[in-house]
Order: C-alpha cells, then structure tokens, then sequence
C-alpha cells in the first residue's frame, strides 16, 4: 500500500545512520509490503525494533514470521539477549511478543516537556 511504502521510505534517512550492525525484515504478499521490522546488535544484546504490519493484515502470522525470522538472524550472528520496547497500551503487541517468550523486564516512559 501507499502508506507503507511511505512510512519505509521516511525512516530510510534517519535510520540509516545507524553505526552498529543493523537488520531489516520486510514481510510481502503479492509485492506488497505489509510487515517490517528492524533489529540492531551491540556486543550479545540484540533489539528489536520499529515493528510493525498493516492493521488490516495483522492476526495472520505476518508479525509472527517478521519476528522469528529477525531472531534467527541475531542467534546466527551470535545475540545471547533479545529485547524490545513496547507501549503499554498496545496489547496485541504484548501478546505477540509473550506467545514468542518475550517477557517485561522493566517499564520505560518518554518525557515530554510541559
């Protein structure tokens, strides 16, 4: 879809000046990009990161194969820890990520300044 594409070709700059060995997923059906992903190694520690797939397209194992396919990419390059952030809020996420043995650790929050 447009917005797909979209959000992948806004994130090209930015993320590109990414120094540490970096990863990138892209889940397609019929030359569409419809799930996307990003993970980043620093020394064993291997994050997961700006996870995503098309709402209209989520529940159908898209995310689930995107994640699986980053973590046997960081266990082949040698990652003996994997995290990931994720809001509160966003509970099909959550689920996701515990039904794949992810666990919360610790909370986070952003600031923003009054």
């Amino acid at each position: 879809t447009d917005h797909s594409r979209d959000a992948i070709e806004l994130k090209r700059g930015p993320l590109a000046r990414i120094e540490l060995p970096t990863w990138y997923g892209l889940v397609t059906q019929v030359g569409q990009p419809l799930s996307y992903g990003r993970a980043v190694m620093q020394y064993e520690l291997y994050q997961l990161a700006e996870l995503w797939t098309h709402p209209e397209h989520r529940n159908q194992g898209l995310g689930t194969h995107l994640i699986r396919g980053l973590l046997e990419i960081g266990k082949q390059m040698g990652a003996k820890t994997a995290f990931l952030p994720v809001s509160d809020s966003n509970a099909g996420a959550r689920r996701l990520y515990e039904r794949l043995g992810f666990s919360e650790v610790y909370k986070y929050r952003y600031l923003i300044p009054s």
